[in-house]
């Protein structure tokens, strides 16, 4: 061998640990402390200060689909607010490829944890991580799998952290456990499966090490976290200031709003309701912020207001499929009634001034099944109200608020407003009665027609003069006086021989009643006559003795 070879040799030898050198030390000769959860740039600032630009495409996450729960329930939805852990897998692409299999070293996966960041460059709030081999994704995930079954190592031992090349492992799947992501609405990006709807971003960034410049970088078995170096220092960061990429994906979950339904009906004995407390119910429910309606919720409470009102509240949610899981009802609050339910506190106080009477609300203090688009689920409870009274009319709804039940979720929502239910009373209508009763027969009257007939009965040739024509008991019979009420009877009437005079008057007499609630009167006519013969005398006579009796009977129809 020449000696122009050999020290040729030797000399890139030195030359080439010498750039090893001076490419590390500005890079890693600082000592800081990480963190798992800084974003990329703050993750290098902690060794080196140097802003990245992160201007290669080497290595990029390109999707992230079969996103789960830690109990391997796939996730399709996040409720607005929450925090949550999922694992998924991540499509990395490497375009790049070395001689030997050289490829990218030590790859840097950093995931933004809070969609509103628009990057995971800066801040605190990023999951870092490493490719690794298959293994448990953590003590409390039971035996899923994260890590990827294309995971490479091209340094040697006891370097770990995953390599890749386009020749050697070319795309892989590398299964993670993120925790404590954000869900919410703000900067969401366009869902690869459906672009009309609207998904979770999730802002990324890839780093990596090129060989002949890389450092050690060492993680830990069973759960390979993100690995430091002795002095804290992260070791999967970018080789210089250009060795990494940034873009935003979307995360195939939809952030949903808990918006459920709260519906209100009423009932009184009244009112068409063939099976109180529990009305028919009548949705028409056209979208998550249109409430639905309830029937009846025009009750009427009678005259007067007597009737109590039962209402019945029905509580919902049919709008995301049952995506936020079960509800917890917190409060019940009614306009005009004030508290009708409360787990703790109390609601305002009502319009009437008033409290309800009776109600059976506090069990839906309970996880609630949030059904799937209809009402097949809908959980209700009545409470009762008092009589409103007469002449009046009470509008209300109520408010339901509450929580979601699921596990982290310090979600809280307020129930779309309740339709909004009437009961009316009217006024009695003035009314009498008057009632006649006999309780014993005491005195009457009676008017009886009498006739009066006088006879000459004389001799042929005694004609005879009716000068004077009496009763005993109603006196003269020729005129209308006390109770002599008609007469047709007069004097001064010639009667001839063997002729006669009749007349009529009608007469009124009134007694007490005897024993069998009888009147009667009994009495005699006298007429007056003169004979036609000067110096007969005047003379009177008498009538037979007449008795008119009357009974009476005491009847109601």
């Amino acid at each position: 061998m020449s000696c122009r070879t050999s020290c040729c040799k030797k000399l890139s030898l030195i030359f080439a640990l010498l750039a090893l050198v001076v490419l590390a030390a500005p890079a890693f000769a600082q000592t800081g402390t990480g963190a798992p959860n800084l974003c990329l740039q703050t993750q290098y600032n902690v060794v080196q200060k140097q802003k990245l630009n992160c201007s290669a495409n080497d290595v990029r996450v390109a999707q992230v689909s079969n996103v789960r729960d830690l109990s391997g329930g796939t996730i399709s939805t996040c409720i607005q607010g929450s925090t949550f852990s999922f694992i998924a897998d991540f499509n990395v692409v490497t375009t790049a490829n070395a001689i030997n299999a050289g490829g990218r070293d030590n790859i840097g996966l950093y995931f933004q944890t809070d969609p509103s960041k628009t990057d995971a460059l800066n801040g605190t709030t990023c999951s870092d991580n490493i490719i690794a081999p298959l293994h448990n994704c953590s003590s409390a995930t039971g035996s899923t799998q994260c890590g990827s079954s294309g995971y490479k190592e091209f340094d040697a031992p006891p370097d770990n952290c995953g390599d890749t090349s386009s020749s050697v492992n070319g795309n892989i799947i590398d299964t993670i456990l993120i925790q404590n992501f954000v869900c919410t609405a703000t900067n969401t990006v366009p869902c690869v499966s459906d672009p009309t709807k609207q998904c979770l971003s999730l802002p990324n960034c890839t780093s990596w090490q090129v060989p002949g410049s890389s450092i050690l970088c060492e993680t830990s078995a069973p759960f390979y976290p993100y690995p430091f170096d002795a002095s804290g220092n992260p070791e999967a960061i970018p080789g210089s200031p250009s060795k990494c990429n940034c873009g935003v994906i979307p995360l195939p979950i939809q952030p949903v709003n808990p918006q459920p339904l709260a519906l209100k009906a009423c009932n009184t004995s009244l009112t068409n309701n063939p099976s109180p407390p529990n009305p028919s119910f009548a949705f028409t429910t056209a979208s998550a912020t249109t409430p639905g309606t309830a029937s009846p919720t025009n009750c009427d409470a009678g005259p007067e207001g007597v009737d109590t009102a039962t209402y019945t509240v029905a509580v919902d949610n049919p709008n995301v499929n049952g995506a936020f899981g079960d509800i917890i009802v917190d409060k019940i609050c009614d306009s005009a009634y004030g508290t009708i339910f409360a787990a703790s506190g109390s609601c305002n106080a009502g319009s009437t001034g008033k409290t309800i009477t009776g109600t059976n609300c506090s069990a839906l203090d309970v996880p609630l099944d949030s059904a799937p688009g209809t009402f097949d689920h809908y959980k209700t409870c009545t409470f009762t109200a008092p009589s409103i009274g007469e002449i009046s009319s009470v509008s209300d709804t109520v408010q339901v608020l509450g929580h979601s039940a699921v596990p982290g979720s310090n979600v809280s929502w307020t129930a779309v407003g309740t339709n909004q239910v009437t009961v009316h009373s009217s006024d009695a209508p003035a009314a009498a009665t008057v009632e006649k009763t006999a309780n014993a027969t005491i005195a009457a009257c009676a008017t009886v027609r009498y006739g009066v007939e006088v006879d000459n009965t004389s001799g042929a040739d005694e004609a005879e003069t009716l000068s004077v024509l009496t009763d005993s008991s109603f006196g003269s019979l020729t005129s209308v006086h006390d109770h002599v009420l008609a007469t047709t009877c007069s004097v001064t009437q010639s009667i001839s021989p063997a002729g006669k005079y009749t007349c009529t008057f009608d007469a009124q007499f009134c007694s007490a009643v005897d024993a069998s609630t009888c009147i009667q009167n009994t009495d005699t006519v006298t007429a007056t006559l003169v004979a036609d013969e000067a110096g007969d005398p005047t003379f009177n006579q008498a009538s037979n003795t007449l008795t008119a009796k009357e009974c009476l009977t005491l009847s109601t129809p």
